[in-house]
C-alpha cells in the first residue's frame, strides 16, 4: 500500500522542479511513514498538508492576468500529428521509468533481501537521481533538444537494464535506483520542451498534454511491471519491461525527429 501512494504521489506532481523535491524528500517521508504508522496516517498527513498549500495560495499569491491565446487556439494546436506523436512518445518510453519505480520496495525486501524500513532510502536514493537528471536534461534540452531525448532513452534503456542485473545485491539496488531516476528525469525537460515546439501558439495546452502524457506513463509502467510479475516472471521482470518501452520511447521519439526535420520548414533539433 505504501508503495501504491508512493506512486500515486509521484504522478501528481505539476512541474518536473516539484517533481524531483517531492521524490527526494516527499515519498521517502511519506513511505517510512506509511511503514510507521500505517497507510490512513499517510493519506491524512498528505490532506493535512494540501489544506495548508490551499490556504497558502489563496492568501498570498496575487490575482495575474490571462495568458495570451484563447482556448480554441490553444485546442487547434491538438490539430498537429506532431503533438499526438510526441505525446504518445512521452506516455509509451517514460512508462519505462514507471515499471520499474513503482516496484521499487517489493525488490528491495525480496530479491535484495533487506529490510521494509530500507525502502525509504532506496527512494531517496532514486529521488537525488531524479534531481540530479532533471538539473543536466533541462541543461542539455536547452542547447540540444534532440539529442538530449535520443541520449536520454538510450541511457534510461541501459539503467533499467543495469537495474534487472544488478538488483540482487544491495549496491547493484542503491546504484541501479539512483540511475534510473537520474536518466529518466533527464529525459523530463527534453519531452516537455519538445511538446510545447510542436505546439507553437499553445505554450499552455503543450506543457498540459504533457503532464497528461506522464499520468498515462505512470499508469501503463505500473500495469505492466505488475503484469509481468503475476505472470510469475519476477520481481525483477519490469525492470526488462522499462528496457522494451524504453526501445519503443526511443524509436517513436527517433521518427518523429525524422519526420519534423522533413517537413516544410522543419527542424531536426527542435
Amino acid at each position: 500500500m505504501t508503495e501504491k501512494l508512493a506512486t500515486e504521489i509521484r504522478s501528481e506532481q505539476p512541474n518536473p522542479d516539484g517533481r524531483r523535491r517531492n521524490c527526494a524528500v516527499g515519498v521517502p517521508a511519506v513511505t517510512w511513514l506509511g511503514q510507521a504508522a500505517g497507510w490512513r496516517a499517510a493519506y491524512l498527513v498528505i490532506t493535512g498538508v494540501f489544506a495548508l498549500a490551499l490556504l497558502a495560495v489563496a492568501t498570498t499569491v496575487p490575482d495575474a492576468p490571462a495568458a495570451d491565446g484563447s482556448p480554441a487556439d490553444e485546442l487547434r494546436s491538438l490539430r498537429r500529428p506532431q503533438v499526438w506523436l510526441t505525446a504518445t512518445t512521452a506516455a509509451i518510453g517514460f512508462a519505462g521509468f514507471f515499471a520499474v519505480s513503482s516496484y521499487l520496495a517489493p525488490v528491495t525486501t525480496e530479491v535484495t533481501g533487506l529490510a521494509a524500513g530500507t525502502v525509504p532510502w532506496v527512494l531517496v536514493a532514486m529521488g537525488l537521481g531524479m534531481t540530479v537528471g532533471n538539473a543536466l536534461g533541462g541543461w542539455y534540452a536547452d542547447r540540444d533538444l534532440r539529442r538530449t531525448t535520443l541520449y536520454g532513452f538510450a541511457a534510461m534503456i541501459a539503467s533499467a537494464a543495469f537495474f534487472g542485473l544488478a538488483a540482487s545485491t544491495a549496491p547493484g539496488l542503491f546504484a541501479g535506483a539512483f540511475l534510473i531516476g537520474a536518466t529518466s528525469l533527464f529525459l523530463g525537460p527534453a519531452l516537455q520542451s519538445r511538446l510545447i515546439a510542436v505546439a507553437p501558439g499553445a505554450q499552455l495546452m503543450g506543457a498540459a498534454v504533457n503532464q497528461s502524457a506522464m499520468n498515462i506513463a505512470n499508469s501503463l509502467g505500473a500495469a505492466l511491471g505488475g503484469a509481468v510479475i503475476a505472470a510469475g516472471l519476477g520481481y525483477r521482470a519490469p525492470a526488462w519491461v522499462g528496457v522494451t518501452l524504453g526501445a519503443a520511447g526511443l524509436a517513436l521519439a527517433a521518427a518523429g525527429f525524422t519526420l519534423r526535420a522533413g517537413s516544410p520548414g522543419g527542424s531536426g533539433s527542435r
